[in-house]
C-alpha cells in the first residue's frame, strides 16, 4: 500500500503506460473504486492523479511525447475526477471563500482543478473559473463574491506578465484589500522567489501544498484583531 503523501512506484508507471494508451479501463481500474469519502479522494488526487500528470507533463518538455498524447492523458483525468467529485458530500463554511484558476491566457488548469475539489471537502467554497481566466473577470467575479484568496496556476513562464498584471490591479481595489494570493506550477518550481517578485502572497510547490496553505492562512485570519 502506497504510503500518504507518496506513489507508488510500479503502480505509478503502470497507471501513466495506460493514460498515455488511452487506456480508459485500464486506468480507471489501477485507480480503483471512486467512493467520494474524502480520504479515498484525497489519495487518488495527491498519491496517483497529480504526480502521474507532472510525469506527463515532463515527458511533453522533453519531447518525449506529442501534445496529443498529453492532452489524451488529460482528457483521461479530467474523465476522472468528474466521477471521483460526483460521489463527495461537502459542508462549505461561509467563511472560506476561494477562487482558484489558472492565470490569463494559461491553458492547463488540471492542477487548480485539484486544488478547488481538495479544498471543497475542507469546507471551502470554491469558484473555478478554469483556464485561461480573463484579467477584467477575475476582478468582477473577486469584487462580487469577496473571497479569503485567490489561486493562480501557472505552467507556461510566457503567462508570467499577465498574472504580475492582474495582481498589481488586484492590490489597487478596495474589495481585494485583505486578500491573500497564491501562486502554484511548474514555472514556480523552476525558479526560486518568483512568487514574491510577481507580488503573490504565497507559493504551493503541489495540490497538497495548496490546501495546508489555505488552511494555514485561514487559521491566521481567524486570529487577527
Amino acid at each position: 500500500e502506497a504510503v500518504p503523501g507518496t506513489a507508488d512506484p510500479a503502480s505509478l508507471d503502470a497507471f501513466v503506460e495506460a493514460l498515455l494508451r488511452g487506456d480508459r479501463q485500464g486506468a480507471e481500474t489501477l485507480a480503483g473504486g471512486f467512493s467520494g469519502q474524502p480520504e479515498q479522494l484525497e489519495h487518488l488526487y495527491l498519491d496517483l492523479l497529480d504526480p502521474a500528470m507532472q510525469r506527463i507533463g515532463l515527458l511533453w518538455e522533453q519531447a518525449r511525447i506529442s501534445v496529443v498524447e498529453e492532452h489524451i492523458a488529460s482528457s483521461r483525468v479530467t474523465r476522472m475526477m468528474s466521477m471521483a467529485f460526483a460521489h463527495a458530500r461537502t459542508r462549505p463554511d461561509p467563511r472560506k471563500r476561494c477562487i482558484i484558476c489558472a492565470g490569463p491566457e494559461e491553458q492547463h488548469h488540471l492542477g487548480a482543478w485539484m486544488v478547488s475539489d481538495l479544498l471543497e471537502l475542507r469546507g471551502w467554497s470554491c469558484r473555478f473559473p478554469g483556464a485561461d481566466s480573463p484579467a477584467d473577470a477575475l476582478l468582477a467575479l473577486v469584487d462580487a463574491f469577496r473571497p479569503r484568496i485567490l489561486a493562480l496556476s501557472l505552467t507556461m513562464p510566457f503567462h508570467l506578465r499577465g498574472a504580475a498584471d492582474l495582481i498589481a490591479r488586484l492590490r489597487r481595489t478596495d474589495s481585494a484589500a485583505s486578500l491573500r494570493i497564491m501562486v502554484g506550477g511548474r514555472v514556480f518550481q523552476e525558479t526560486p522567489g518568483l512568487a514574491a517578485r510577481i507580488g503573490a502572497d504565497g507559493e504551493a510547490r503541489d495540490a497538497r501544498g495548496a490546501c495546508l496553505l489555505a488552511e494555514t492562512w485561514f487559521e491566521a485570519d481567524l486570529g487577527r484583531p
